[in-house]
Formats: structure tokens, sequence, C-alpha cells
């Protein structure tokens, strides 16, 4: 069925080196859905929701399906749409990760520039709170030598 099944991205981003963020909507057999998944780069070399370590079903969790209104209630789409949007998605992700390598090195720059970022932050409020404590130190030992005085 998946000659039945498209994928129209509206918006893929990789976020770092092994992760990819894809948003878009899914058409199976003349339904239309949208779908969101989160993709990551397997040590195969391909690009699969999930990471290799989960379980099919938290792999299968990785790709979103928001529940949508039918006039009387919201339904979620059927577990059949859902695994053929899946496969449908994956195809697509894994060909634009082929075409689109450099993205992955800026994403990865970027990822790696962030960290660097955060440890410097993370250096001045441990250097602050260092600070702090030797401040607290010496206070309590002037206190202390004034009180055996």
């Amino acid at each position: 069925m998946l000659s039945t099944t498209t994928f129209d991205m509206t918006c893929i981003k990789a976020t770092e080196g092994t992760h990819l963020y894809v948003k878009g909507e899914v058409t199976v057999r003349g339904k239309t859905k949208s779908v969101t998944g989160h993709y990551h780069l397997w040590e195969t070399g391909s690009w699969h929701l999930g990471r290799s370590s989960q379980a099919q079903w938290e792999q299968n969790q990785s790709a979103y399906f928001p529940d949508h209104w039918n006039g009387s209630k919201f339904v979620s789409p059927s577990q059949n749409f859902q695994k053929e949007a899946r496969e449908a998605m994956t195809v697509f992700v894994n060909e634009w990760a082929r075409d689109n390598a450099e993205a992955f090195r800026e994403a990865e720059r970027k990822s790696l520039e962030n960290q660097v970022k955060n440890a410097r932050q993370d250096k001045r409020e441990a250097e602050k709170t260092l600070q702090e404590a030797s401040n607290n130190l010496l206070a309590a030992l002037k206190t202390l030598q004034n009180f055996n005085s």
C-alpha cells in the first residue's frame, strides 16, 4: 500500500548530526492527516523513528498523529494508517538526508556551540557559588574567632 501513500513535508530540521525533527501531512488511501516525528541516525547509516535502543512501540511513539474532530468526537488515525504513514515518512526522510548531508554538519556545529555556551554558563554559576561559599566560610571563621576571643 506504500504506493498510495504520500508525505508532504512542511518542516524538516536537523537539530544535531544524528537527529531530525519532521512535520507535515501524510496521505494514506486518500485520507490526509498531520504528523510530526523524531528521526535518529542508527548505526546502520539509515534514519529511523526513535533510537535503536528503544523497543518498537517506543520507536512508533516518535511519530505523533494528533486526534482529529470527525464532527461528533475526536478520533485517532487507525493503526494501519499510522503504520503506512511511518513507512512513507521514513522513505522520505532517508532520501532527504541523503540529498542534504550539509544540513547535519551545520546542525552538529550549532549543537556543539550550544554545549560550549551552556558549559560556560555552568562554570560562571559554579564560580559564583564557590565565591559565595568562600565568603560564608570566611564569615563563619571570623565569627568563631571572635567567639573564642
